[in-house]
């Protein structure tokens, strides 16, 4: 008797555990502990982030097919950064959508008829409709690298010889309109290549276009007779032309052009400088050593 009360017993135990299993297998999800009750609004909340993120592409693309304009809103590494970031957010959406097409196809096979596998099937299926075409969309955005140019190199001395020439001088300050807070206001801003290592911009305001040069390179001479070269982190700016004798220029031609042009020593305070000077080196961000 005693021997069969203790079968009976282990017989109790066993039960009273395949139950207890049965009940908490189907309550979580799997791997990452989601209640199955909880599982539709989880979904939706996945959806709500996929629905966000169209948002940040839609913004991504409206700057960068802003064309020129593109250069004055970001470097070329802010571009990068925002689509390998938007890359990176998409991908987690797709592992996490996978995870509960899992989780929903579990539900399907042990209550197939319940009302939470209907909820959670439709908010699945609403959920990867946003996403493909997230996916979609973001497949065939623009790369940040459609907005780069291959910077063209000149070293031949006549830029050197022409400023030389022309021995630029500080503009008077005028209070009422000063050009460097003009520059500012650029429509666009266009890195054109280095001319005899200097590097020459292209800035069009409006109707009006300027030819822009920094980084001039002048030697000094140390006090032990030693010769250094010393860049001049300076700006010079042409006169004003009409910005539509542009259109079409190649960068030899935009070159030649420099040539013709008169040159003024930008004379501005040093906060305004050093702006104008960010915005060069966004321009120049976009620049493509071949």
């Amino acid at each position: 008797m005693s021997w069969m009360k203790w079968l009976t017993a282990v017989l109790f135990l066993f039960l009273c555990l395949a139950v207890n299993l049965v009940k908490v297998e189907p309550a979580l999800a799997q791997d990452g502990g989601i209640s199955d009750s909880d599982l539709p609004a989880a979904i939706k909340v996945l959806r709500g982030e996929i629905v966000a993120l169209q948002g940040e592409l839609a913004s991504y693309v409206a700057g960068l097919q802003g064309g020129e304009k593109a250069r004055r809103g970001k470097g070329f590494e802010a571009y990068r950064r925002q689509f390998e970031t938007l890359g990176g957010k998409i991908s987690s959406c797709r592992e996490r959508l996978q995870y509960f097409h899992e989780q929903v196809s579990r539900l399907y096979r042990t209550m197939p008829t319940s009302s939470l596998y209907l909820a959670a099937r439709q908010a699945y299926a609403d959920a990867k409709q946003d996403f493909d075409t997230l996916a979609s969309n973001f497949s065939s955005s623009p790369r940040p690298e459609t907005l780069q140019i291959a910077e063209v190199r000149v070293m031949d001395g006549r830029l050197a010889k022409h400023l030389a020439q022309t021995v630029p001088e500080p503009a008077p300050v005028k209070p009422e309109q000063s050009i460097g807070r003009a520059f500012l206001e650029a429509d666009d801003i266009r890195y054109i290549g280095k001319f005899d290592s200097v590097e020459v911009y292209l800035i069009t305001i409006r109707d009006t276009a300027y030819y822009v040069l920094t980084g001039l390179r002048e030697r000094a001479v140390e006090a032990d007779g030693r010769v250094t070269e010393v860049v001049r982190q300076t700006i010079l700016y042409s006169d004003a032309f009409p910005s539509k004798q542009t259109a079409g220029r190649q960068t030899d031609q935009h070159f030649e052009a420099v040539l013709q042009q008169k040159f003024t020593l930008l004379a501005e305070d040093e906060n305004t400088t050093n702006l104008v000077l960010d915005e060069l080196l966004k321009a120049r961000s976009y620049a493509r050593v071949e």
